[in-house]
Order: structure tokens, then sequence, then C-alpha cells
């Protein structure tokens, strides 16, 4: 059990007898009243979304997830596949579960998985990932003078911003927490 107070995005809680991932949580102070932390949640195996409001001194079960580390294999349709590091089964997780982070995976990428006792409840991404642009704006020859970006998008599909001197092709590493450009791909 934690405090209503400890809660932050990204964790999963039981709460009305069901798993729920917090989307976001915000602690409120009104000049009136008690203290309340309103909260986002998303059902872990429904996917459907709520929000609550838990009082500062309320206690919420927190789940502890186990992680596995995994590899990336391949994407059918609305389903993505990981193989085990250590059993070698394989396993699904439906996009719905990885919060667009389905936008970095490369096939043999390998990840941390989140598993509450069998059931996978989400991903964890290196913290940077190699992806190769294939759309962009042509060069800009004051970009390694200025401190400009310009849009572009990787193979899979994710929209991200690059410095002017980056080409089509060209491979870059990324926060997948963030879709920022961190440097040019190293070989």
């Amino acid at each position: 059990m934690i405090g209503s107070k400890q809660l932050k995005s990204g964790m999963v809680i039981r709460f009305q007898d069901d798993l729920w991932k917090v989307m976001e949580a915000v602690h409120f102070s009104p000049g009136k009243g008690a203290a309340f932390i309103q909260v986002k949640l998303r059902n872990v195996t429904k996917g459907n979304q709520t929000q609550h409001k838990f009082r500062s001194g309320e206690n919420v079960e927190r789940i502890i997830l186990a992680q596995k580390d995994v590899e990336f294999l391949y994407q059918d349709g609305d389903d993505f596949y990981f193989m085990d590091q250590e059993t070698y089964e394989q396993f699904s997780i439906p996009q719905a579960m990885l919060d667009g982070k389905e936008l970095f995976l490369t096939p043999n990428l390998k990840c941390l998985v989140e598993m509450h006792e069998t059931t996978p409840l989400g991903i964890s991404l290196p913290k940077t990932v190699k992806v190769q642009i294939t759309e962009c704006e042509p060069y800009i020859k004051t970009a390694t003078a200025t401190n400009s970006f310009k849009k572009a998008k990787t193979e899979s599909g994710a929209n991200i911003e690059v410095p002017g001197f980056i080409e089509v092709g060209e491979w870059v590493e990324v926060d997948p927490e963030t879709s920022k450009y961190t440097a040019r791909a190293k070989d």
C-alpha cells in the first residue's frame, strides 16, 4: 500500500477490483477543503479510461510488476510479438498497451516487458533507439551555424524533429520517451 500522494504516471494500481495504469496524476491543494490527487487511469485488461479523485490521506494498493528481458520480433496487424530472452517463449502485446512506443520498435530490439503474473502490461525501451529517416525537408546550408530543426519521418512512421543537416536515408538516435533527436547513429 502507498499513499495517494505517491502516485506517479506509469504505476499500476488495484482499483475497484481491477488493474489500472496511472496515465497522469496531479496534486491539488484548494484554498478551502482537503487536498486531493486527480488521477487519469487506464484499465490494463479492457483498455477503457477513467478519472478519479483520491483524498490526500487515502491509501492505494500498488502492483509491483516483474520485468523480463525480451526481444522484439515482428508486428502482425495490431499485435506486436516478443520473445522472452530466457525461455525463448513468444507472446504478443496489443498495440493499445504500447502507448505509442510501437513507433520505435525495430526487429531484434532488446527491451524490457513489464508483467503481472503471466500477463504482459507494457514495455520499456532503451534510452535511445536507432531509426532511419525516410522523409524530411532538403538540406539546410546554415544548419551548422544555427540551432534550427526540421520535421522528419522515420521508417516506422514516427514524426520527429531533426537538425537541418540530416538527410533522407541517414540513421539517427532518438529518445523514445520524448521522440527527440539525440545524435547521428554510429555505425
